[in-house]
This record gives structure tokens, C-alpha cells and sequence, in this order.
């Protein structure tokens, strides 16, 4: 349960710090930090670590060492281009996490009989 609730904040963190890039109000070249966007977003660093992390590696931010993530200047084309590649990704991700969902409950039932 803990995890999911790690999850679910870090999936918050991350669509809350995604507005805020989409929307200008971090600019391309700003320097976010997770004390900042704890204290901007009122939640613990650890889900706003795991959502930069997240917007890193979908080529939305660049790490400069210790002193935190910078938004990346990125054209039209190449946030277009992210945005296939995770409507690609998904689908597929939720489809084979419904089968395994489907398959544990399906043992759980058989060993319960």
C-alpha cells in the first residue's frame, strides 16, 4: 500500500511539474531543484525525485550535477515526437499489466477452491 501511495504522489509530482513546463511557468534554461519543488508543489522531495527522474528520461530536462535539472529548449517537433513514443508505450504497458493482475488472481482463485 505504501508503494502505491509513493506512485500515485510521484505520478501527482510529475503531472503538476509536467504543467508547469507545458505551461511556461519554468521556462526552457531554468534550474529546477526538489527542495524548490517541494515547498512550490507542498509535497516530500522523494516523489518529486522520482517525477524528475521520470521528465528526464523523456528528454524534458537536463542534470547538471548536484545543482539540480534544467528545462531543455525543445522544439515543437521533438515534444510531438515524445508524445508518439508514449502513445505507443502505454497501451502496451497497461495491457500486459492487466494480464499479470489477471493471472495472479486467477492463481490466487484456483489455490482458494
Amino acid at each position: 500500500m505504501l508503494i502505491e501511495t509513493s506512485k500515485r504522489l510521484a505520478q501527482q509530482a510529475y503531472e503538476q511539474i509536467l504543467e508547469l513546463i507545458l505551461t511556461g511557468k519554468a521556462e526552457p534554461g531554468e534550474m529546477l531543484t526538489e527542495r524548490r519543488l517541494a515547498e512550490t508543489l507542498d509535497m516530500s522531495r522523494t516523489p518529486i525525485r522520482d517525477a524528475l527522474l521520470m521528465l528526464e528520461s523523456e528528454g524534458l530536462l537536463k542534470r547538471h550535477g548536484s545543482r539540480g535539472l534544467q528545462v531543455k529548449q525543445m522544439r515543437i517537433e521533438d515534444y510531438m515526437e515524445v508524445l508518439q513514443i508514449r502513445q505507443m508505450l502505454e497501451p502496451e504497458a497497461a495491457r500486459l499489466a492487466g494480464r499479470a493482475y489477471s493471472h495472479r488472481n486467477a492463481c490466487r482463485f484456483a489455490s482458494a477452491s
